[in-house]
């Protein structure tokens, strides 16, 4: 079941949210329809300043992956590398695209949900993965809806609504809060660094690429899960 998972995560890499990802890191790759697709994708009308805005998190985005495949290599967990390491590469897909087109596609967030029910299911916790998938894309949902009608600005997309329910799925409904505290202290850190920097801070409306953090934090909380005498 591992070795299927490992394959279903890093066929996730093909698609065209993949080849955008591989383009921001000046991969070469054939030139293809889907890849076109992800370009067009990209330069959708009202998505250029943001596009401009957070330049520098591809970079960023490359070190994520290094950092995480590090960890996957050197930390004490008992999570198969065969799973371990395409879900870090996804992860790092993930935190390319938000950082840089504030872009969760569905077409990797939700074979991502289906994939985590599916690991579930082989250690005989499908009941807690779907209820950590709904509760917690629900929560997201009303947190969404909230912060709208209070302050009439987006403060969350309904790509961060299903990154936490695909989350969910992997890390049950216990771990999830701890993933939304870790992206939501790490997102806090970023934005004063950069706030510090510039001198000045960032306006409501600047948007601020929550998923990537979301991302991150997911994955060091799944595999610290798995640490000796760790609660699973």
């Amino acid at each position: 079941m591992d070795a299927i998972i490992g394959v279903c995560l890093l066929a996730l890499l093909a698609t065209p949210a993949g080849f955008a990802a591989a383009r921001l890191l000046r991969l070469w790759m054939p030139v293809s329809a889907a890849a076109r697709i992800s370009a067009r994708a990209a330069r959708r009308p009202g998505r250029g300043a943001r596009r401009r805005r957070w330049t520098g998190f591809a970079d960023l985005a490359l070190a994520t992956a290094l950092l995480l495949a590090v960890a996957a290599l050197v930390a004490p967990h008992e999570r198969p590398l065969v799973v371990a390491l395409p879900l870090a590469l996804v992860v790092t897909v993930l935190v390319l695209l938000d950082a840089r087109y504030l872009w969760l596609p569905d077409v990797v967030t939700l074979p991502l949900l289906g994939l985590g029910v599916l690991a579930a299911s082989a250690r005989g916790t499908t009941l807690d993965a779907l209820l950590a998938a709904l509760l917690g894309g629900l929560a997201m949902l009303a947190i969404q809806v909230a912060f709208r009608r209070l302050r009439g600005v987006e403060g969350l997309g309904l790509g961060d609504v299903k990154l936490v329910a695909a989350f969910g799925a992997w890390v049950g409904l216990q771990a999830l809060p701890l993933v939304v505290a870790v992206a939501s202290v790490s997102a806090l850190a970023v934005v004063g660094g950069l706030a510090l920097a510039r001198r000045r801070m960032p306006s409501a409306s600047e948007p601020i690429p929550f998923g990537a953090f979301l991302s991150v934090g997911f994955y060091l909380v799944w595999l610290a899960l798995a640490w000796p005498g760790a609660p699973v």
